[in-house]
């Protein structure tokens, strides 16, 4: 099979993608409510 090995490269993007767009988010949620509290 030649598809093997591309297999688990496009795993390991898919997971560093998830990674990378979980990382963003919690960190934009984090900025957003840091600025709220200090306007408080």
């Amino acid at each position: 099979m030649p598809q093997t090995g591309l297999l688990p490269g496009s795993i390991a993007m898919l997971i560093f993608g998830a990674v990378l767009l979980w990382g963003g988010l919690a960190f934009f949620i984090t900025t957003a409510m840091r600025a709220e509290k200090k306007k408080h």
